[in-house]
């Protein structure tokens, strides 16, 4: 019987990239690469709340054909917008965006909009009905961003050489 695993494992291998990349975030660096990564992590968090507000606001249903393309939309646009936005902040000769960086930012914009607009006519952001622990929610996430803020600034400061300045 002959062996069909190499045959398989021949026809997938021309479906593999040809080079693989390694990305290296760096969060702690340095505070522009900090506030870089954090921007990139705000957008990406606002894309999943607005999938919920809108499903909400607009009386979609979860399992619509609208909420499905959307999803997948984002999830392949997400790829390339990593890619893109890693190498922005990455790279100190790269000084522009790509196309789908772009792209999912506008999109994002204009969606926190929608979500503006509908949630006042809806009176859905009411914060007066908040918790007190919910404001020290907001406050801890804020000392940890500031913290966060501060140890890249010192590891900037401990890791420059003299030639830097």
């Amino acid at each position: 019987m002959p062996n069909c695993g190499n045959k398989i494992t021949g026809a997938l291998s021309k479906l593999s990239p040809v080079a693989y990349e390694k990305y290296n975030w760096a969060v702690f660096s340095n505070p522009r690469r900090f506030t870089g990564v954090l921007t990139f992590i705000i957008v990406c968090l606002t894309i999943d709340c607005n999938n919920f507000f809108l499903k909400a606001l607009y009386w979609i249903p979860p399992d619509h054909e609208i909420m499905k393309f959307r999803i997948f939309m984002w999830g392949f646009a997400a790829l390339a917008t990593a890619k893109e936005w890693h190498e922005y902040i990455s790279n100190p000769n790269h000084n522009k965006l790509g196309a789908f960086a772009w792209m999912t930012f506008y999109t994002c914009g204009i969606e926190v909009l929608m979500v503006i607009k509908a949630g006042r006519h809806e009176k859905l952001f009411d914060f007066s009905v908040f918790p007190w622990f919910v404001y020290l929610i907001w406050a801890c996430f804020a000392t940890a961003i500031f913290g966060g803020l501060y140890f890249s600034y010192a590891n900037e400061q401990k890791f420059r050489t003299p030639l830097e300045e």
